[in-house]
């Protein structure tokens, strides 16, 4: 075989095996991003919390939704799966991100109440979404975000 035909040969099967393998993408549309909270407001009471100022995100990516608060002097990121149909957008399983020790089942929901997320699972509709805002709400709080 010469040289010629010995590179054809792999180009062939490179590409076949690569359109034969289905990489999953999930589209979360405009969901994906950085997004940084500015306020939690407290629909009952009518209470509001400002966190402009606050430097609290959370990214979404994939399936996977990370909250992270950069002003603690502990480290504090949490990671969570996430499902979204466009209009609601649910958390499941949340983890504490220790690389440390590993990551730990998050079970005493306070921890993360400061962040907009009372309980798990947790459903949220999606009030608003574009390319610089979100509103997320769970009938009990309302989160407004912006898009870094």
């Amino acid at each position: 075989m010469n040289k010629i035909t010995h590179y054809i040969s792999v180009f062939i099967v490179a590409i076949l095996l690569f359109s034969s393998c289905q990489i999953e993408s999930p589209h979360n549309d405009k969901l994906d991003g950085y997004w940084h909270i500015e306020q939690i407001d407290t629909i009952a009471t009518g209470g509001h919390a400002d966190l402009r100022e606050a430097r609290v995100t959370w990214s979404i990516q994939a399936h996977l939704l990370q909250i992270r608060n950069y002003d603690s002097d502990e480290r504090q990121i949490y990671v969570f799966h996430f499902n979204s149909d466009g209009q609601t957008l649910q958390l499941t399983d949340a983890y504490f991100d220790d690389r440390t020790i590993g990551d730990s089942l998050i079970t005493d929901y306070r921890q993360i109440q400061p962040y907009g997320v009372n309980t798990i699972p947790v459903v949220y509709t999606i009030e608003s979404i574009n390319r610089e805002r979100m509103v997320l709400s769970d009938g009990i709080i309302r989160i407004s975000f912006r898009k870094m």
